[in-house]
């Protein structure tokens, strides 16, 4: 290679070295190709231990991985220069070749004696980079080895050191127009070279070459990757790792994750504002992780409640206006902040986990509602029941802040043995409730042809709750709530949201018409598939245990009018 792919380096780069091997385990020997100066670079241990050494501030080797990919996992474990490394950069990372590259960097920019390294790492799509986070070490990366990791899927790139990850970069290319790396195959390298110009202290610190050679010792070889020269392979590769709902991080590596970044993050593009003159980048607005929230339940008076919108992170998108120290992030872990977001029509969901155990007297909600006395509102609630009996999962819709419209399902699954996915759909033609993409429900909208009333006026915020209700949750009130057993938990995880936004503070009726327009356009958004109809007459026929258009009773034989109206 005539120079390196690093958008940015110097070219008096020096000693560079690929890191690349099969799916587990691999040879330095094997894997790369030399083909810059390889006296600069030796290795031992039967090709599995590699020196890098800086020579000069002009002499330097290159090794490349002899193959290419899309999409996986590369890590080496790396010793960094010890004592005075200032002006030297370290480096592991991936990249395609060409102008308009990609690129995905871990770059170790050395420091005088006595002071931390900094971790550098960048994203670059299409050939355009400007994505810098940098953290300090909270180790001596000198002292020993380190695993340095890349993960790299189609949902989004995670680094990882020693496996806790310190970033993630999400895929919003085809919602949000965010460049994002997809198409070019890539070669994984690692390298030495000189940057004094800039890299310590941005310059003010030059390299002291009577200590050189500088020397960066690798170890190990682990890829799990996807071998792609160009071609159809690329659409393999994506196969082959897509899937975005099982790549989300677990909660402990999230809540590692926010230590990392609260305690040793000290640089990141996203709150640079004289940089940027104030013009942040779109991503920059957009939730990196999916969180996952924990709502308590801990005495008969007090509960929690998140008000809050979209993007995929609870952090970025709630506030919690009632009993806020009853509600904590078990994995992401930061202070949430108010929701300003309005929206008419679009899809809401979440994964959740309910209580376990004997939850008897307590309600976990889900919903979408407006504000004011007459408020509309769609409602997924979960009322607890004792051990060993099922939860009653009560759905309803208010509109012009009437309601008493109640269908309620015996769930077919076990609602806390893992997370089920609820999703609220609302269209100007119809509401749909689902279960894990089961339609579960259908509400059409008949307000011009028989005047009954719907919403489509007053934008909406999305609602997550757990409360006390022991009067009438469970069994009729019949059953108490055990507070013997409390705090109760429910688990929430990510946010997915499809809305049109539109708030009553910035010229709603007319948001409103426009939201309406959006989504009268979409030709699904008024009619099930047959797989849909199916699917729901199943539950509705196995499941379902109430349905106020079939309690006479309670209406002294007077029923609503949409009772006698086709639904689906």
């Amino acid at each position: 290679m005539a120079k390196l792919q690093g958008g940015g380096r110097a070219a008096a780069m020096v000693v560079m070295m690929v890191v690349v091997g099969v799916a587990s385990g691999g040879n330095f020997y094997e894997e790369c190709d030399a083909t810059w100066e390889p006296q600069n670079c030796w290795s031992s241990d039967n090709g599995n231990s590699l020196s890098l050494a800086l020579v000069s501030n002009s002499s330097g080797s290159m090794i490349r991985s002899k193959r290419q990919f899309v999409y996986g996992s590369v890590s080496t474990s790396v010793q960094l220069v010890p004592g005075n490394s200032a002006g030297t950069v370290t480096t592991f990372y991936t990249s395609s070749l060409g102008d308009k590259h990609d690129e995905i960097d871990f770059e170790f920019l050395g420091n005088e004696t006595g002071q931390p390294y900094t971790i550098h790492t960048n994203v670059y799509a299409n050939g355009v980079g400007d994505k810098e986070m940098q953290f300090k070490p909270w180790f001596d990366p000198t002292d020993g080895s380190h695993n340095y990791t890349i993960s790299w899927t189609p949902c989004r790139i995670v680094w990882y050191i020693d496996g806790t990850p310190i970033r993630v970069f999400r895929n919003y290319q085809s919602s949000n127009g965010v460049a994002f790396p997809t198409w070019q195959p890539m070669y994984a390298y690692s390298s030495i070279w000189a940057a004094e110009d800039w890299a310590t202290q941005k310059g003010r610190v030059k390299t002291d070459w009577t200590r050189a050679p500088f020397v960066a010792n690798y170890r190990g070889i682990n890829l799990d990757v996807c071998e792609c020269y160009g071609g159809h392979c690329i659409y393999g590769c994506a196969a082959a790792f897509g899937g975005c709902a099982g790549q989300q991080l677990t909660g402990d590596e999230m809540g590692q994750m926010k230590w990392v970044q609260d305690n040793f993050r000290i640089y990141d593009y996203c709150v640079d504002y004289e940089r940027f003159n104030g013009q942040m980048a779109p991503e920059c607005s957009l939730a990196q992780t999916m969180g996952r929230l924990s709502l308590l339940l801990v005495a008969f008076a007090t509960a929690a409640t998140v008000v809050g919108l979209a993007g995929a992170s609870f952090r970025d998108e709630c506030d919690i206006p009632w009993e806020p120290q009853n509600a904590r992030f078990t994995d992401d872990g930061n202070a949430l902040s108010l929701s300003l977001k309005q929206f008419i029509f679009g899809s809401v969901s979440t994964l959740i986990q309910l209580v376990p155990g004997n939850s008897a007297g307590t309600v976990t909600t889900y919903y979408t509602s407006s504000v004011g006395d007459k408020h509309d509102e769609i409602d997924f609630e979960f009322l607890g029941n004792e051990t060993g009996q099922p939860y009653t999962i009560h759905t309803n819709i208010y509109a012009n802040g009437v309601g008493d419209k109640e269908m309620q399902f015996k769930p077919w699954f076990n609602p806390t043995d893992g997370y089920h996915n609820y999703t609220v759909s609302w269209t100007p033609c119809m509401i749909v409730w689902y279960i894990d993409g089961t339609p579960i429900r259908v509400f059409r909208n008949y307000e011009k042809s028989n005047g009954v009333a719907f919403p489509t006026k007053r934008p909406m915020y999305g609602y997550s709750s757990i409360w006390a209700a022991e009067d009438w949750a469970t069994q009729g009130g019949r059953v108490k709530a055990d507070w013997s057993k409390a705090p109760f938990v429910a688990n929430y995880r990510g946010l997915n949201i499809d809305v049109c936004e539109c708030s009553t503070h910035g010229g709603g009726n007319s948001c409103a018409a426009k939201c309406a327009s959006t989504y009268n356009s979409r030709s699904s958004a008024c009619q099930l598939s047959d797989s849909e109809l199916s699917r729901m007459r199943k539950v509705q026929d196995e499941y379902r245990i109430y349905n106020y258009c079939v309690d006479p009773k309670r209406y002294n034989g007077s029923m609503p009018v949409e009772c006698s109206l086709p639904q689906y």
